[in-house]
């Protein structure tokens, strides 16, 4: 745009200076033939008050404004008279101001404020002097430095308009590709889809892009549920390993009807490939093989106890009741030392809760976890799979203590 501008300026002022210096060439022509004809006699007979009257009545019928000064010259070179005798005296050598003065057709606009034109005296087709003018072009220059100043205006402003116009346009189409990106930056790790009245229906190309990325979080975000039901189910499943210990008589546990209805129900909803039957199976297993596991009667304390979460309750009441001094958990959040202490009660992480145990009978918990892996009948892993796998559960402290041991879990 910028590049057109500047051409069509260019343009502008080339036509100006065409005309112009037509103007200028038709000015000087016209003087010059002019006092040509009317000179002659008064040249030859070397009359100077009437060459000067003649030179007086001349300026006044071109262009007085412009002529600033008429010089005539006999055919030896001297000034027989002139607009400006003071600048021109009679008798002088005329050739001291026909330096840079140009024929009539080959005026043009130089920058100069002032040309000068110089052209023989003809008479009778013979040559018997010299004329030389100079021409005030002030007003030409000012004209086209106006016309250079306006196109200057004119061009930032169309260029400004245009740029802007282009801006609209440009803004315009690529909107979706900016709620497309919008979306990727405000995903904070989890992309988010874009709005279907957000999709341009008129662009198929874009319109395909977006569709695209959509399909692209919609399969993000099944992987990253997916990934967060086996993560949720690992967890579950890091706490048979605390069952196993139970069932080997290294700790006692204590759980209610209503914890396993609450862990059912959690693995359930992360593992909707396994029938829920099989959980109720493991259940009944568990119950089976320690009856006295079972808490019952704690209800009446729910009410007065407080946690974050009110739901959470149940638990602290059946580990009051059955006088358990450990709940063992993931969500220490849920259990506040504070709302713990008054009852003898502390709260830790599966994995917190086996590095003690391991402290206390090293090799008893050993042999517990060597029967867990070996109780996994359908396809029991080797012992570098069920560390891997334990680590997946977030056993972390477990995996350390048995790194460089997995022949113990043979």
């Amino acid at each position: 745009m910028i590049l057109l501008g500047f051409l069509a300026s260019q343009s502008v002022l080339s036509a100006l200076g065409r005309v112009q210096d037509a103007r200028l060439s038709e000015t000087a022509r016209l003087h010059v033939e002019g006092l040509s004809v009317a000179l002659g006699p008064s040249v030859l007979r070397q009359d100077v008050w009437e060459v000067y009257d003649i030179l007086d009545r001349a300026r006044s019928a071109y262009d007085g404004q412009r002529l600033l000064l008429s010089i005539v010259a006999d055919e030896r070179g001297r000034i027989l008279a002139a607009t400006d005798p003071r600048r021109a005296p009679v008798g002088e050598e005329v050739a001291g101001f026909e330096a840079g003065a140009v024929p009539p057709d080959a005026v043009r606009m130089t920058g100069d404020p002032v040309l000068r034109v110089a052209a023989p005296l003809l008479f009778q087709g013979r040559q018997i002097g010299q004329i030389v003018t100079e021409l005030d072009v002030t007003d030409l220059l000012a004209e086209r430095r106006n016309v250079s100043i306006w196109l200057l205006f004119g061009n930032a402003a169309a260029t400004a308009l245009l740029a802007f116009g282009g801006w609209l346009a440009v803004a315009r189409i690529l909107r979706p590709v900016g709620a497309l990106v919008s979306a990727m930056d405000d995903s904070k790790g989890a992309p988010r889809p874009i709005a279907e009245t957000d999709i341009p229906r008129g662009d198929p190309g874009l319109s395909r892009l977006i569709s695209t990325y959509n399909r692209m979080t919609t399969a993000v975000e099944s992987r990253a549920e997916a990934e967060r039901r086996l993560a949720e189910r690992e967890r579950f499943v890091s706490l048979g390993r605390l069952i196993q210990c139970a069932f080997d008589g290294l700790v006692e546990a204590r759980w209610t009807d209503d914890i396993h209805a609450e862990w059912i129900r959690n693995l359930a909803a992360n593992s909707m490939d396994t029938p829920i039957s099989r959980f109720e199976a493991t259940r009944d297993r568990m119950k089976a093989v320690l009856p006295d596991a079972d808490v019952v009667g704690y209800e009446t304390l729910i009410p007065g106890l407080s946690l974050p979460d009110l739901d959470d309750r149940h638990v602290l009441a059946a580990a009051i009741v059955g006088k358990a001094s450990v709940i063992v958990t993931w969500n220490l959040k849920d259990f506040p030392a504070a709302a713990l202490r008054p009852h003898g009660i502390t709260c830790v992480s599966p994995d917190e809760f086996l590095i003690r145990l391991h402290a206390l009978a090293p090799e008893a918990l050993i042999a517990s976890i060597r029967r867990a892996r070996q109780n996994l009948r359908k396809t029991i892993p080797s012992a570098e799979e069920f560390l891997a796998a334990i680590e997946r559960q977030g056993l972390m402290g477990l995996s350390a203590i048995f790194a460089g041991k997995t022949r113990r879990l043979i």
